[in-house]
């Protein structure tokens, strides 16, 4: 019988020990301190020479002052030990990161003084708790086209204040190629945001260029365009999935809250939740999303305000929509309509609002324009609508098939106008229904029904 010798088991013990030190020691990371002594070219001596699979340069406080340009070519954790206390400042402008590299990380620095503070052209970017001040685009993301689209991108938690004026740039802006349609999928989450022409914009960069996105989500956000837009996606002739904003107070001081440009495009899942919106000299928010396919459009829980325009002003014309729905929103256009939904010479499936206070103080509080159009359950269930200068709901849908428009347990009214002024002539009209409605036109009828030359089963 074989009998193991009793030297045996420790050799055993001894080769398993060196072979995992030997496995770990094959995945190595290095550390780097840097102080207000270190210098441009030491930082970038590490970039160029390091060979570890992990790099972190962490910065103690202090003030790094007209520190040049960094090119980050390999992945990096670059941090500051404690959040805005490592200082890059300068007053001679360019840019301070420029990143080629995937797998970058930039944590906890304050940065003062550049055009630019972070450049990159690569995926797979976290930019976060950060202090940013810059006379240019603080955040530049840019690609050069569908082949190297921008994804896992994530920007969170800083303050990023920018002066630049131009338009088509923001304080974060998204550059693609507008031909080849760049595809970004970035999360924005917890910043401060204040750019002048727009807090954040995507697309090409200039006047009839845009690009695409998937997975674009902005939450618990403060935005700001001091001149402009606070959100400005330039997005049409584009596939756009997946678009959300939730939980965001985002302003336009002299234009809309968002404008969201998404016209000959397909749309699918475009969510505003729990936010505040505001338009101090337009339209709150702004969709446009003309002869498209638009699928899942939601507006739910938000409170939005056009303070010279619109609440809401969704174009959705001679397109395929499935799914739009206002729900639980407080909306006023101060000197317009609460919402404009534009629908016309349409495929329009499953419109709804729902549980929402809406006014429109200067016009309407809620137009519709659906007609010459094939409309399928339309629906006003348990809202208070008010048009102070005009109807309450003014629902336009002449020459077209009408089936299922419902209005149930709203308070509706019309303060200069009719309560709700339904125009369904030369039309095929099947199943419109009022049920358990307060409808009041104070200068004219709660309901004005115009259904003649029709086909009406009411």
């Amino acid at each position: 019988m074989f009998t193991i010798n009793r030297l045996f088991k420790p050799i055993i013990f001894v080769m398993c020990v060196l072979f995992i030190f030997l496995a770990l020691s094959s995945v190595s990371a290095a550390n780097h301190d840097f102080t207000t002594f270190n210098t441009t070219e030491q930082f970038q001596s590490v970039i160029n020479n390091d060979n570890d699979n992990d790099l972190v340069i962490s910065f103690d406080d202090g003030e790094y002052v007209d520190w040049g340009q960094l090119n980050i070519s390999r992945n990096a954790t670059i941090v500051g030990k404690n959040r805005g206390g490592a200082k890059f400042t300068t007053s001679s402008g360019g840019t301070l990161f420029n990143i080629n590299a995937t797998n970058v990380k930039i944590i906890n620095l304050t940065i003062s003084g550049y055009t630019t503070a972070i450049k990159s052209n690569c995926s797979d970017l976290t930019i976060s708790d950060n202090n940013i001040t810059t006379s240019g685009v603080s955040i530049n993301l840019s690609s050069s086209g569908s082949a190297n689209p921008i994804t896992g991108v994530v920007i969170k938690d800083n303050i990023i204040k920018s002066s630049i004026s131009d338009f088509y740039r923001g304080a974060v802006s998204l550059f693609g190629k507008s031909d080849d349609k760049t595809v970004f999928d970035v999360l924005f989450s917890g910043n401060n945001i204040i750019g002048v022409f727009s807090g954040v914009y995507l697309g090409g960069g200039s006047y009839d260029s845009p690009v695409s996105s998937a997975n674009l989500v902005f939450e618990n956000n403060n935005i700001t365009g001091t001149l402009g837009y606070g959100v400005y996606l330039y997005a049409s002739s584009s596939n756009n999935t997946n678009i959300t904003f939730a939980n965001n107070n985002i302003t336009g001081t002299s234009g809309y809250g968002v404008y969201l440009s998404a016209y000959s495009s397909n749309n699918t899942n475009v969510t505003f939740a729990n936010n505040n919106i505001t338009g101090t000299s337009g339209n709150g928010v702004y969709l446009a999303a003309s002869i498209s396919n638009n699928t899942n459009i939601t507006f739910a829980n938000n409170n939005i305000t056009g303070t010279s325009g619109n609440g809401v002003y969704l174009s959705a014309s001679i397109s395929n929509n499935t799914n739009v729905t206002f729900a639980n929103n407080n909306i006023t256009g101060r000197s317009g309509y609460g919402v404009d939904l534009s629908a016309y010479s349409s495929n329009n499936a499953n419109i709804t609002f729902a549980n929402n206070n809406i006014t429109g103080t200067s016009n309407n509080g809620v137009l519709l324009s659906a007609y010459s159009s094939n409309n399928t359950n339309v629906t006003f269930a348990n809202n208070n609508i008010t048009g102070t200068s005009g109807n309450g709901v003014s629902l336009s849908a002449d020459r077209s098939n009408n089936t299922n428009i419902t209005f149930a347990n709203n308070n509706i009214t019309g303060t200069s106008s009719y309560g709700v002024y339904l125009s369904a002539s030369i039309s095929n009209n099947t199943n419109v229904t009022f049920t358990n409605n307060n409808i009041t036109g104070t200068d004219a009828s709660g309901v004005y029904l115009s259904a003649d030359s029709s086909n009406n089963t009411i």
